[in-house]
């Protein structure tokens, strides 16, 4: 129950901050029901005679064209409100060229220590761009009812903005403390605001106890509730059940909901919310919910991860699971082992949240936490069919592409039109690519693979093929058999396009292999005095005759340790992929070619890079193709993608196992510059695809190409085993 005086004291209290003034103009979006929004964007703006706008859509695009139109001064949001705008600048900004992007960011850095020091932020200056975007007249962000990711909250002051966050509940009326303007403490809720005391209730060691809140602006109770108003009212003091501790200037930090706290078996005390911050740090996780499975010792945290499908889709990466457990492992690294997410399950649907944005635990938790602990299979959620799914559902296209997919995937289950291909289906980059040949020539058409890698859904994928049909006509529609060898063989037997095949120095002028030479001499000399590299087995490399080097991967620099490792009169002939947003830049591209290097993005361009990799080979060179797809987290080496095993395949091309110990203590992933430790690299013996594919098959795979990963996999392995590093 709160009074007009509950409201009226909060108001006086937030009046002498000075925040709002009436020369502002208040953005209002969240919903006025809501005990924050209605104090900060009604009660406030209204008795300070400020302006008030009010907009219909919660958009992002929406609320910044309202922005620019109607001069807002003072954005007041939620975190995920705060997020959207965090995961829009980040886009922005990653769409500058990679080295551009690397001095930018490095004078906002300089800038933004300068505005640590100073006061004076001209960073508003630097990124005009971006400011302009919310209009001229900004002057702050305004965040509250609930914690926002202190990385987030450091990103906007980084980049120019005034963010300022506070800390309220309902029962308080709801305002508690605000961080002042001048002195603004980043990850604090702020002070507690004129007129309120705050305390800590039985503080623990580091000060966090549960936060108590004293003023005119506490409930007078809850509605018909004598129990629970007892328990939580005390001498006039409300226990608001968030943990926090204040520092000594009595600003309060908080670290979590009492009753959210997870206690796992082992004792530790875990707070969902700070894990979730964390992991939201990855592009590619839109929401994630964090939950607790098992029992006891075995009690481990789980998370439902919604994944950020657009962002998926601008960077063409198709193998969400994968990419998902990779971004998960990536952020693990130097996280306390307790709060790792040790297991996941990915859904489409967005994430049960209240109308400010909290997510719901106990409904997530009841509608997923038996998938989350393989109690039971994944059910479909039915679908709601309207006249043009029942059109699609009807159509010769549509029965067409599911019979195709329920025969590759071998399915005993119906196929949905909002089915994705990737999450649903497990369609990954390589299996999406025999289903384009399979339509290909099921339908007599030509469907383009940046196409195919916006396709997302059933749905997509048969309003694409009846669009291209209609716009191709096509004379026939011919039933194939699907043979997976045949594709690829079409595929790999393919020249790539010109301008790729321009980027692909085959026969380098002398002058080109001089400056390979200088520049490969130079970094063996660094090699050996930084790293005192040791090579071994070189003598196994074959002569005059294609071959694929299958290295582990754990550095940025094992591409240029190979290529400083191998013998001379193999220096000019070995070509390595790499990915297009490093190397494929106007200051960089002509030496990219000449250092043997094709600029591709694999995830985007597959069959532009099988392609390539089959013309280097067809032409009697070696090419390096790191196999595990990405370098590794911990220094393991991972799975081996089947990519390697169809072109040893197709193209009966020997692969050499590489091995490179230390790289990984040289210069891992998220880390900027090289330490010192020696390295080793160890080439063992060519060995033929035949002979790898028996091995893998042994090993009990089933798929011929996978056979042959899993069998160079094992003899990287074993090269592994000879220095010690693995039983």
């Amino acid at each position: 129950m709160l009074t007009h005086e509950n409201f009226y004291s909060n108001f006086r209290s937030i009046e002498k901050l000075k925040i709002f003034t009436s020369e502002h103009n208040v953005l209002s979006i969240l919903p006025l029901h809501h005990s924050f929004p209605f104090m900060v964007t009604l009660i406030i703006p209204l008795f300070s005679q400020n302006k008030v706008t009010y907009i219909t859509s919660i958009k992002r695009e929406e609320i910044i064209k309202c922005m620019q139109e109607t001069s807002v001064t003072i954005l007041v949001g939620v975190p995920q409100f705060f997020y959207l705008f965090y995961q829009a600048i980040l886009n922005k900004i990653s769409n500058i060229p990679f080295f551009m992007r690397m001095l930018l960011l490095g004078l906002v850095g300089i800038l933004y220590k300068l505005r640590q020091l100073t006061g004076i932020n001209l960073n508003k200056l630097l990124l005009s761009e971006i400011h302009a975007a919310f209009g001229q007249n900004l002057k702050y962000f305004v965040c509250g009812g609930a914690k926002l990711d202190k990385n987030i909250e450091i990103f906007f002051y980084k980049i120019g903005f005034t963010l300022i966050q506070g800390y309220g509940l309902t029962e308080t009326a709801p305002v508690v403390t605000f961080n002042p303007i001048e002195k603004v403490k980043i990850g604090s809720a702020g002070k507690a605001i004129p007129g309120i005391s705050i305390k800590i209730i039985d503080p623990d060691e580091n000060g966090v106890g549960e936060v108590a809140i004293y003023g005119a602006n506490v409930m007078k109770g809850y509605y018909k509730r004598e129990k629970e108003t007892q328990e939580v009212l005390k001498e006039g003091w409300f226990y608001s059940g968030d943990l926090g501790y204040l520092d000594q200037q009595g600003y309060l930090f908080l670290t979590a909901r009492k009753k959210e706290l997870i206690i796992l078996g082992t004792g530790k005390n875990i707070s969902p919310e700070e894990v979730e911050m964390h992991y939201s740090k990855s592009p590619y996780i839109k929401e994630l919910c964090v939950l607790s499975s098992g029992k006891d010792e075995k009690e481990k945290l789980t998370a439902v991860i919604v994944p950020d499908f657009e962002y998926f889709k601008k960077t063409g990466e198709i193998n969400i699971s994968d990419t998902i457990k990779l971004e998960l492992d990536v952020f693990s690294k130097n996280y306390p082992l307790y709060k790792c997410i040790m297991g996941f399950i990915i859904t489409k649907e967005a994430l049960s949240r209240t109308h400010l944005g909290k997510l719901q635990r106990h409904k997530i938790r009841d509608k997923y936490l038996d998938d989350l602990m393989g109690i039971k299979p994944k059910t479909h959620t039915e679908e709601e069919l309207d006249e043009e799914d029942l059109k699609i559902l009807s159509s010769q296209v549509y029965k067409t592409i599911s019979n195709v997919i329920e025969k590759e995937k071998q399915l005993e289950k119906p196929i949905y039109l909002n089915d994705h291909l990737g999450i649903d289906l497990d369609f990954d980059s390589l299996s999406r690519i025999e289903l384009i040949s399979v339509l290909e020539k099921q339908f007599n058409i030509n469907i383009p693979e940046s196409i195919m890698a916006k396709i997302s859904t059933i749905r997509e994928l048969v309003l694409t093929v009846n669009k291209l049909t209609a716009e191709q006509k096509p004379e026939i529609a011919q039933a194939i058999k699907y043979v997976k060898e045949t594709l690829w063989q079409d595929i790999l037997k393919t020249n790539p396009i010109k301008i790729i095949t321009d980027k692909i120095d085959i026969s380098p002028s002398w002058l080109a292999k001089t400056i390979n030479m200088l520049f490969c001499g130079g970094f063996y000399i660094i090699s050996k005095s930084m790293w005192q590299i040791k090579i071994f087995g070189t003598e196994n490399l074959p002569r005059d005759k294609a071959f694929i080097l299958c290295p582990n991967h754990t550095s940025f620099l094992d591409a240029f340790l190979i290529l400083a490792s191998v013998p001379n009169w193999l220096k000019p002939s070995i070509f390595f992929l790499g990915y297009s947003i490093y190397f494929d830049v106007p200051v960089v591209r002509n030496l990219v070619k000449i250092g043997k290097i094709i600029p591709l993005n694999p995830a985007t361009n597959l069959i532009n890079a099988m392609q390539a990799c089959g013309y280097v080979l067809r032409h009697g060179k070696a090419i390096c193709i790191f196999p595990e797809g990405g370098r590794s987290v911990d220094g393991s080496i991972q799975t081996f993608k089947k990519g390697v095993g169809i072109l040893a395949h197709e193209l009966n091309i020997p692969l050499v196992p590489v091995y490179i110990d230390g790289a990984f203590k040289v210069l891992p992933r998220g880390k900027i510059f090289p330490s010192f430790h020696h390295i080793k690299i160890i080439f063992g013996k060519p060995l033929s695809p035949n002979h790898l594919q028996e091995k893998g098959l042994n090993l009990g795979v089933k798929d011929n190409y996978e056979a042959i990963a899993r069998g160079i996999h094992a003899y990287v392995s074993d090269l592994a085993r000879s220095l010690g590093l693995l039983p």
